[in-house]
């Protein structure tokens, strides 16, 4: 986090210095997990700038939410099949595979799935594993468990120049396995981006890496000198402008979803495509006497809490209005969720249950 940026968040917010350097130790978790970017307004090999926010009265509240697999089935998966909306569509037999390949710079990028709604799309890319440095740098990120990429993309409609690729959440991962670099991106926009029977085509501007080692240096100089922010350059950097043709279909189905068990949780509304259930409902406004309140969300399929995603949230009157979106399927019928929402302080590490309800397609 930029220096001039965390000084203003301290001033403004009055943030305590125990919660400070819980932001700045998941500094670099938070980009190993889900980031929002801004949108472009033209294409450029430029994406946007990651934005995180704190939110008093009316400002946006970015909230990463914890991760945990939904089933063995699951957390066996490979790639984008991990995705639970994904693997709904897999098993209705709906078509991911790709086989595209596309070099720049000597360098070979295979795009293997490639799949997408209106709201979110997901794919996975491979190439082999040559460059000892790579090697090196992924050998350190490994032994750290680190599993974030960095990756720079851009999507594009074809026969139109605008950058669909901002306003979105993404999460991009990866594995080595056998001498080759198995990608992973799945991203949420927040708002319907993706037009109606589109030919999209997709860009890899950049992938880039940091040494691990570098990095865990810095933090403990930070932490020793009562810093509270740090970084190191990247390391090593593939650039280019790796394109892939998508000849898979948008997929266009919608759910209708049945809202049922609702506690102290009001005006909820649901939208939900083949991959993904975005959720808006209001709660009321948290306690501002906590030392430093916030708001958790968490999602549970069959009883089992799942991944979720970035929140948003707002203040509309006396309420307090939430937006997640969930992988539950438009075309899994089966499969109930409920969300609870959280009071946090998190200074003291309390969190108390605000309501919840549950949710499934009919």
């Amino acid at each position: 986090m930029d220096k001039k940026v965390l000084q203003a968040l301290k001033e403004e917010v009055k943030i305590p210095e125990k919660v400070l350097g819980k932001i700045t130790e998941g500094r670099a978790k938070i980009i190993q997990g889900q980031v929002l970017q801004e949108k472009p307004s033209k294409k450029s090999r430029k994406i946007g700038k990651l934005i995180i926010t704190l939110a008093i009265a009316a400002s946006i509240l970015l909230i990463l939410i914890t991760k945990n697999p939904v089933s063995a089935a699951i957390e066996n998966a490979f790639g984008i099949s991990r995705d639970s909306g994904v693997a709904t569509i897999e098993d209705q037999g709906i078509a991911d595979q790709m086989d595209l390949v596309s070099t720049q710079n000597g360098q070979e990028i295979k795009l293997t799935k490639f799949v997408a709604t209106k709201k979110k799309f997901a794919f996975d890319y491979q190439f082999k594993i040559e460059d000892k440095k790579l090697k090196e740098l992924l050998d350190k990120m490994s032994a750290a468990d680190v599993k974030w990429q960095d990756i720079q993309l851009g999507l594009f409609a074809e026969g139109n120049d605008e950058n669909l690729f901002g306003g979105v959440s993404l999460k991009s991962t990866y594995e080595v396995k056998n001498g080759y670099f198995y990608g992973t991106v799945i991203a949420n926009f927040i708002n319907e981006t993706i037009p109606d029977n589109a030919k999209l085509i997709l860009h890899i501007y950049q992938l880039a890496w940091v040494d691990q080692a570098e990095l865990e240096r810095a933090k403990n100089d930070a932490e020793n000198n009562n810093i509270n922010y740090y970084s190191v350059p990247n390391a090593l950097v593939y650039q280019g402008d790796w394109q892939y043709q998508i000849d898979n279909p948008i997929l266009t189905q919608v759910a209708n979803t049945e809202i049922f068990d609702v506690n102290q949780i009001s005006d909820i509304k649901t939208k939900g495509d083949a991959l993904q259930t975005s959720v808006k409902f209001n709660i009321p406004t948290i306690n501002d006497e906590l030392e430093f309140p916030s708001i958790d969300v968490k999602a549970y399929k069959n009883g089992v809490e799942v991944a979720g995603s970035d929140m948003i949230s707002k203040q509309v009157d006396d309420q307090t209005q939430i937006s997640i979106w969930i992988d539950l399927s438009a075309l899994d019928t089966s499969s109930v969720y409920e969300i609870k929402v959280f009071q946090v302080d998190v200074a003291n590490d309390v969190a108390d249950e605000i309501g919840h309800f549950k949710l499934k397609n009919k």
